[in-house]
């Protein structure tokens, strides 16, 4: 789950207003004190993700329409991790008679599995390798009647501390999932920052573009602008893909507009004629089959443009139904 905190602030009605829809966990407080300074924290409840979920399109979703200047967005490195594919079932995992053997021996933490178990013993092993596993446990055996603690971990290394296990307490289905730590999380953390950037920017030169063609700007200086944004270098994937779409693919579309007045400059149009089909999903919970959904965006899309050439519906349907070979 993504969270976002800011310098509390009671003259930011935007954020008060979020923070009167949003309850904490037990025993957790929405406005923390932090060496004097008050900072508010907003939970931002999210669908459950899956490795087949891209972090960029979740906050995208979730997290951006709350997002001001000088915020901060938290990510749960559970999150990070299993959208790298880095969270496995346990019925997925054979524990080695090495992992059976070594879970005897590790102390259990009030605070969570940690490697508690065969499954994250066995994933331990995976990331750091049987025989840092076996030195590091050896050393800390010795070691333990001295009372120096920790020293385990800051052998195997490999982020082998962020390896958490199944717990009844866990959102289901990840309640028998054992996982992995993130992979390179500050990569992923600087990614995300490059990507907002580059989409900011972008998103300002496009609004600027908008502008300037409503003014009754040249086609041909509307398309170098897009040209500029188009062959200016991107990191990471999705505003590079954006782009690619937008800005290449469809570079000759953008301004139909400019050239045919009969053209809207919006797509409010398309969004009204979709909102008939989008009101119906939500009522019936969509369609049991994908033809049951074909057929229904068919019929909707055919009424939808009777309606716009002002025809009439039922002489209309009649006839396009008996013309239908």
């Amino acid at each position: 789950m993504p969270s976002q905190a800011w310098r509390f602030d009671s003259s930011r009605p935007h954020k008060m207003d979020s923070l009167k829809k949003n309850q904490p966990n037990i025993g957790k407080n929405l406005v923390i004190d932090v060496n004097g300074e008050k900072w508010a924290r907003l939970p931002i409840q999210t669908h459950i993700i899956t490795k087949n979920d891209a972090l960029f399109e979740v906050v995208d979703k979730y997290a951006k329409s709350y997002i001001i200047d000088k915020d901060y967005l938290f990510i749960s490195e559970r999150i990070v991790a299993i959208s790298q594919g880095r969270a496995f079932h346990i019925n997925d995992i054979r524990p080695s008679w090495l992992a059976k053997f070594l879970v005897r021996f590790v102390h259990k933490s009030p605070y969570g599995i940690g490697l508690g178990s065969p499954w994250t013993m066995e994933l331990a092993i995976r990331e750091a390798g049987a025989m840092r596993i076996i030195l590091g446990a050896l050393i800390s055996g010795l070691l333990k009647p001295f009372g120096v603690r920790g020293i385990f971990y800051r052998i195997v290394g490999n982020n082998i501390n962020a390896i958490d296990g199944p717990c009844s307490y866990t959102l289901p289905p990840y309640n028998e999932y054992a996982k992995l730590g993130p992979k390179d999380p500050a990569k992923v953390a600087k990614d995300l920052a490059k990507h907002y950037s580059e989409a900011k920017y972008i998103h300002k030169r496009i609004k600027f573009i908008y502008k300037k063609a409503k003014e009754g700007e040249k086609k041909e200086k509307l398309l170098r602008w897009i040209d500029l944004i188009s062959n200016r270098k991107y990191h990471g994937t999705e505003v590079p893909k954006f782009v690619k779409s937008i800005c290449r693919k469809h570079r000759e579309d953008l301004f139909r507009f400019v050239d045919n007045p009969e053209v809207e400059p919006t797509n409010n149009l398309a969004e009204r004629g979709l909102r008939h089909a989008v009101v119906m999903r939500k009522i019936s919970g969509g369609s049991r089959s994908n033809r049951g959904a074909e057929t229904t965006a068919k019929l909707l899309s055919a009424l939808q443009t009777i309606k716009m050439q002002e025809g009439n519906v039922i002489e209309n349907m009649v006839n396009l139904l008996q013309n239908t070979k």
